[in-house]
Order: C-alpha cells, then structure tokens, then sequence
C-alpha cells in the first residue's frame, strides 16, 4: 500500500505510515476530502503568490514612475562647461544649398 501523503510504500498490515505518519485504515470518502482540502490549500498558495508578484511588479512600476517624473520636471543642471563651444553661424554660401530645390515642368 502507498501512502496518500508522502507516497512512499508501507506495508498492508500498518495503521500508520511509517514514513510520515499519515493514517492508513481511512475510507474513500476520508481519502478524496483530504485530497480536496490539500489541493484547496496549494491553489490558495499558489493564488497568494501570484498576486504578491503582482504587488511587486506594481510597486516598482510606481516608484519607478515617481524617479522619472522627478527627472522630467527637474532635469539635472550640468555642473561643467562643455571645453569645445561649436560655431553656430552658417556662411553666406551655404544659402543655395538650403534653398529649396525647384525642378522645371517638362512638356
């Protein structure tokens, strides 16, 4: 005979398993209601860590939200001066290739 709880064989003329501990001598209907309540339980479990990954996930999506929106409102203020400043003026001769191109119609 195989123990209901830990599965392991124990002899026929046992009451107790002497593995666990679990009693032996219980009818069907005791079997299938400590299977029942066993499964209930482990699905609860599993249920309760679900939504603690959840929770987690929730948190971190928070205060992540409130690190960023910090940075966006406040971007930090850079404490040192670029070494090379570009030179923004653009020639006069760069004028024809800024103007827009024009292709004549052909007929």
């Amino acid at each position: 005979m195989r123990c209901i709880k830990c599965r392991k064989q124990t002899p026929d003329t046992e009451l107790y398993c002497r593995h666990c501990g679990t009693r032996m001598d219980m009818s069907f209907d005791e079997i299938t209601e400590e299977l029942r309540q066993e499964i209930n339980k482990e699905h609860e479990q599993d249920t309760e860590a679900f939504f603690r990954w959840i929770m987690f996930i929730l948190l971190f999506i928070w205060v992540s939200g409130l690190f960023f929106n910090r940075l966006w409102e406040n971007p930090p203020i850079p404490t040192e001066t670029p070494a090379y400043i570009p030179n923004l003026e653009i020639p006069a001769s760069w004028s024809e290739i800024r103007a827009p191109l024009v292709i004549p119609e052909q007929n």
